[in-house]
């Protein structure tokens, strides 16, 4: 008997490849989009918009295809591209001014978020994490996450900790005119 396959994740994928490019499709052709940012967030939402048209949209679209073909260690290659696609969009969200497109920006969250819950279901269902039986594997995955996760804070926080023990609000806040002060380097 020939098994059923799920064909949840590839249609996860498409919507959001269809979604993605058409918000930075209207972000790069409509000059107007990021009129209101100040210039480095426009700057940085530009290279984005190139980054998900020709890095994220095929990855999406490749590691859904092979996930459907049961290649298992691709799960976590598509679920680090709806990680980042929800982390993305959560700042798009929360951090720019409203623009023609916002509604785009918030069903791009949802779809990801939902996205990401789908995987934790999936991943217990189809029991994925067997793929790591070697102790091995799991101490350097555990290790480069763990570096990985200080090194962001250490960024993240180095102005926020001095801020907060001084009582004043960071200077990146307030140059930004902003009420969140969304991720920058």
């Amino acid at each position: 008997m020939k098994e059923k396959k799920d064909v949840t994740i590839s249609i996860l994928s498409i919507l959001l490849s269809l979604l993605i490019g058409f918000v930075s499709l209207a972000s790069l052709y409509i000059k107007i989009n990021y009129i209101k940012e100040i210039p480095g967030f426009a700057i940085k939402n530009t290279g984005q918009d190139f980054v998900n048209l020709f890095i994220i949209i095929p990855i999406l679209i490749l590691s859904s295809v092979l996930v459907y073909h049961k290649k298992r260690l691709w799960l976590f290659i598509w679920n680090g591209i709806i990680f980042y696609l929800t982390y993305s969009y959560a700042s798009h969200s929360s951090g720019l001014h409203y623009d023609y497109i916002f509604i785009a920006y918030l069903y791009i969250l949802g779809v990801s978020f939902y996205s990401l819950v789908f995987f934790v279901f999936y991943s217990i269902q189809e029991s994925i994490f067997t793929l790591f039986k070697k102790k091995f594997s799991l101490i350097i995955i555990t290790y480069y996450l763990t570096i990985n996760v200080m090194v962001f804070y250490s960024l993240r926080f180095s102005e926020k900790i001095p801020a907060i023990i001084h009582q004043r609000i960071p200077n990146s806040i307030i140059g930004n005119h902003l009420l969140i002060n969304t991720v920058q380097f």
